[in-house]
């Protein structure tokens, strides 16, 4: 079996995300995330060895669109939902590294 996830790795991926947890919500979250490890453990158990490989389990292709360069949001509008710009960017938290 793989490693388990820790009340201290959903804490840490629910910051990066920004988002606040409750205690509750952690334990659950920890619980749910080792179920579905688990149960990912036990797919590979499964003998595949006589599946052919598929890119899609459709059998109807699917048609694209054309590949046609189009006018695209100019710079002032792309930035009017940003909620926080810095001449004439976007302004997000560092993330990486200090300094």
């Amino acid at each position: 079996m793989s490693t388990r996830m820790k009340a201290e790795d959903v804490k840490r991926v629910a910051n990066l995300a920004r988002i606040r947890l409750t205690d509750e919500e952690i334990t659950k979250y920890t619980n749910d995330l080792n179920d579905i490890v688990e149960y990912a453990e036990t797919l590979k158990c499964v003998d595949i060895s006589g599946v052919q490989p598929m890119v899609s389990p459709l059998t109807v292709a699917i048609p694209l669109r054309q590949d046609v360069a189009q006018p695209s949001l100019g710079q002032k509008a792309t930035l009017q939902a940003a909620s926080q710009t810095k001449n004439g960017h976007f302004k997000v938290p560092r993330t990486i590294g200090e300094g």
